[in-house]
């Protein structure tokens, strides 16, 4: 069975700064074959977001574009959805829309492609759940029935120890 992951901004920028690339090298190496495999992905829109600091990261996923996708008018339409049930996922006052919406909208549509072959596209995310005042992505992917890991329940559900 297949399994891809599509991962947040919170999941990078959280990856960056517990397991440095210069600490964590086989990490980063085994992250590289996930994107190469095409198991790894995000929307643009995250790409976007860790554009805003030009930092370790950012250079990293740079020379990475093909795990960032460009959204398809199926991935829109389910973002319009999301954020209408969940208003208070995104902040309006934003220039640049939340990525959040996105890597949901992302997800369903590659579960829906994934599961006609026999396998699954899981969220990676730091965020935790917004008890109520906020949505936050798990509450939205426990609402779509989407599974959703954290980095180390990731790297666990791959096997990885480093």
């Amino acid at each position: 069975m297949s399994i891809v992951y599509c991962i947040d901004t919170s999941a990078w920028i959280e990856m960056k700064e517990r397991y440095p690339f210069h600490i964590f090298p086989s990490l980063w190496k085994e992250l590289d074959t996930l994107i190469e495999s095409g198991r790894l992905i995000s929307p643009h829109q995250v790409y976007e977001e860790l554009s805003k600091k030009d930092d370790e990261i950012f250079q990293w996923v740079r020379r990475r574009k093909k795990t960032f996708r460009k959204l398809d008018e199926e991935q829109v339409a389910l973002a319009q959805e999301i954020v209408a049930r969940f208003p208070k996922l995104i902040d309006p006052q934003k220039e640049t829309p939340d990525a959040d919406p996105f890597v949901i909208s992302v997800a369903l549509v590659e579960r829906r492609n994934l599961t006609l072959l026999g396998g699954q596209c899981i969220v990676v995310t730091e965020e935790k759940p917004g008890g109520g005042t906020r949505a936050k992505i798990p509450d939205v992917c426990n609402s779509y029935a989407i599974e959703h890991f954290s980095i180390i329940e990731f790297f666990n559900n791959e096997g990885w120890k480093f």
